[in-house]
């Protein structure tokens, strides 16, 4: 089993908010680290997407040190990824192996590689992983107040008690959706490509109805979602909505969903407020790394 990287990045920024220790370089630093961390065996392909002309020097010598890197046209978040999906549709690799998205604000401590291919290789169960531990998903504080995403993955544990794995020293737990920085094994996502591109007819990705159709429903509860999202959506031609029902009998039939799995403890941040993941001293893990910018 080797694994893929395909790392998706632009030159420019938005207006999402972030934390003191948020930068791009930083988060591209950490990212390498993370691959530099592992034996080169463990790797196959590394791509580098920049979406666009204008990527800093010093980054893209980063990218060219460690893997291929290509230039996009401007085709924005869903089209980017769109356009990564077609190495997965596209390239000889064996089912097997696994893949690994990222989007280019996420902040990676050095194990987080080594511990996706620890956890890929010792829970077959799992198709999906993500190394982001959303603290949206976390037990409320007492006192606290419970919100929609927490209500909604306490029903969806209620209904997976029983899937948790400790990997080395990590506890992993299946959790009903995360952003679209994740691992997938090969053959799942292949199955599944399809879900992906209807959930990718706006500007950036639904990444809670692609989940939900993905892997956290028993045949019908989210497709009727995804494609009522998808015919609005002036790229999804009418033949795509004709195959509904078909698919709808094909997923209710599976024995098993695409089932994805999450750290108990962050090997991943997404730098963005308020959902940085707690109990990691990431401003410090970031100090760490922009001394060598």
């Amino acid at each position: 089993m080797k694994i893929h990287c395909i790392y998706r990045s632009t030159a420019s920024e938005n207006s999402a908010p972030r934390p003191a220790f948020y930068s791009k370089e930083v988060a591209l630093r950490s990212f390498v680290g993370a691959l530099t961390s592992c034996d080169d065996a463990t790797f196959g392909d590394i791509l580098f997407l920049n979406d666009g002309p204008g990527m800093p020097s010093n980054r893209l010598k980063m990218m060219e040190r460690v893997g291929e890197v290509l230039e996009l046209n401007g085709l924005g978040n869903s089209g980017s990824y769109r356009y990564a999906l077609t190495a997965v549709a596209t390239r000889s690799w064996p089912d097997a192996d696994v893949v690994y998205f990222s989007e280019d604000d996420y902040l990676y401590r050095p194990t987080a590689l080594r511990e996706l291919t620890a956890v890929a290789r010792s829970v077959k169960a799992a198709a999906y992983f993500t190394l982001y531990d959303y603290p949206g998903y976390r037990p409320a504080v007492p006192g606290a107040a419970e919100t929609p995403d927490r209500t909604a993955q306490a029903r969806y544990l209620s209904r997976h008690q029983q899937k948790r794995w400790r990997v080395n020293s990590i506890e992993w737990r299946a959790v009903r959706s995360t952003t679209m920085s994740f691992g997938a094994r090969v053959g799942d996502l292949r199955r599944d490509l399809w879900i992906h591109y209807l959930g990718t007819g706006s500007a950036a990705p639904n990444d809670a109805l692609i989940w939900d159709a993905t892997h956290s429903f028993t045949g019908q509860a989210a497709l009727p979602a995804l494609f009522q999202y998808a015919n609005r959506r002036a790229r999804i031609r009418g033949n795509a909505k004709r195959g509904a029902f078909a698919i709808r009998d094909y997923l209710a039939a599976r024995d098993q969903v695409g089932l994805l799995i999450a750290p108990s403890s962050g090997l991943a941040t997404h730098m963005h407020l308020p959902y940085v993941t707690p109990t990691i001293d990431w401003a410090g893990h970031a100090a760490a790394l922009a001394v060598h910018t």
